[in-house]
């Protein structure tokens, strides 16, 4: 028996790769198989940017990144791979949940010079 090929959408990057080896059953997104077209272009295009780059889908705002975003996790990956951001990033929900909320309830954008977040990456 031989393993599913790797999409065309996922390939060219090591994330892309565990994307598609990663089970996403509890994830809230189902198999990777069923995901829309709109969700997998949204992911081919974060794994394809040279910026450490995150995709938050989903009423839980469930994690998807690139190769460079993963170096950012440090010790959180892989686990935070498909975890809701409020999980993985607690240290930082205070600030960044009012963010999500205006973007996604009210569409507002912001931009941030010299804000300090300090995030537990290594422990």
């Amino acid at each position: 028996m031989s393993l599913p090929e790797i999409p065309g959408w996922l390939r060219g990057s090591e994330m892309g790769e565990q994307i598609f080896a990663h089970d996403w059953a509890e994830s809230g997104l189902g198999p990777i198989e069923s995901w829309p077209p709109h969700l997998k272009l949204a992911v081919n295009v974060i794994l394809l940017l040279p910026s450490a780059t995150i995709l938050l889908w989903g009423p839980e705002f469930i994690q998807i990144y690139n190769d460079r975003f993963r170096d950012t996790m440090g010790v959180k990956h892989p686990n935070a791979l498909g975890q809701p951001v409020r999980i993985s990033w607690p240290e930082g929900w205070d600030f960044t949940a009012p963010i999500i909320e205006g973007v996604m309830m009210r569409r507002e954008s912001h931009l941030f010079d010299e804000q300090r977040l300090v995030l537990n990456r290594k422990g």
